[in-house]
């Protein structure tokens, strides 16, 4: 285990505050045998795993829109933008929030791609 990388994760994920809230804090049991938490903290604990994992493929399903708005900036910034760049990250966003962060967009309707560019052209298409 590499301890800062551990921190880090915590960090960027922006968890510590919510581990303050319990008395194990990060030794805490979730699930089945221990407390529930809710899409947010899922989500940013699935993120950290992926940041400690510190994988060169990074695959991202609907993560955003569970978060609130002020950890949704902070998590595109610190964790997708920056300790996640010069990976590959692939995002399936069900929104346009991280569309502007992106270095190339691909958009499937019906299975059948109908868009495949950067977000400029993404704005100037007939698509958007």
């Amino acid at each position: 285990m590499d301890p800062e990388r551990y921190k880090t994760a915590l960090r960027i994920c922006q968890l510590n505050d919510d581990l303050k809230n319990y008395k194990y804090r990060d030794k805490t049991l979730i699930g089945d045998k221990g407390i529930k938490i809710n899409e947010s903290m899922k989500t940013r604990i699935a993120l950290a795993w992926a940041v400690f994992a510190d994988r060169e493929i990074i695959l991202m399903d609907n993560f955003l829109t569970s978060l609130a708005p002020h950890l949704r900036k902070n998590i595109l910034e610190d964790v997708i933008m920056n300790e996640f760049k010069g990976k590959t990250r692939i995002i399936v966003p069900y929104s346009f929030h991280c569309l502007p962060c992106v270095d190339w967009i691909i958009a499937l309707e019906n299975g059948k791609i109908v868009f495949n560019g950067d977000y400029e052209e993404l704005v100037s298409s007939e698509y958007f």
